[in-house]
């Protein structure tokens, strides 16, 4: 599954907050949280240009729990923790490195694999026609 920027880095940086504590969750202010702002800021910039809010990551959240990557659970005033399903652990350590990253945006937009095979075809015949012309100018 492919998401939009902002998503891919929000579950990117949950992947790494919970594999470097080893906590399984993650347990966030309810008002600001500063460390995943400051982290998404300091990467890129928001998919739509707009500067990252604690807004903008209430509805990154609320997307990705909707996708069924993360569960949230209130914990009163201490804030709320998040946790990543199996699903949303796969996907966050596949976006978490460049190679499995690329593989995933592969598999996702390149689906109609019939385009490669009459691109391969078409290839092989100027390819074939190539060496027929250079090899009359050789002769």
């Amino acid at each position: 599954m492919w998401l939009p920027k902002d998503e891919r880095k929000t579950l990117s940086f949950y992947y790494q907050e919970i594999t470097d504590t080893g906590a399984g969750s993650i347990q966030q202010s309810s008002d600001n949280p500063i460390a995943l702002i400051n982290y998404l800021s300091n990467e890129t910039k928001s998919a739509k240009g707009n500067q990252i809010t604690s807004q903008n990551i209430k509805q990154i959240n609320r997307r990705l729990r909707n996708l069924g990557l993360i569960n949230i659970k209130d914990i009163g005033a201490r804030g709320r923790r998040i946790e990543l399903t199996p699903e949303g652990l796969q996907l966050g350590q596949r976006f978490n490195s460049w190679w499995l990253r690329s593989n995933l945006w592969y598999t996702e937009f390149i689906k109609n694999h019939w385009i490669w095979v009459i691109i391969s075809f078409l290839g092989g015949i100027i390819a074939t026609l190539l060496v027929q012309w250079l090899s009359k100018i050789i002769m």
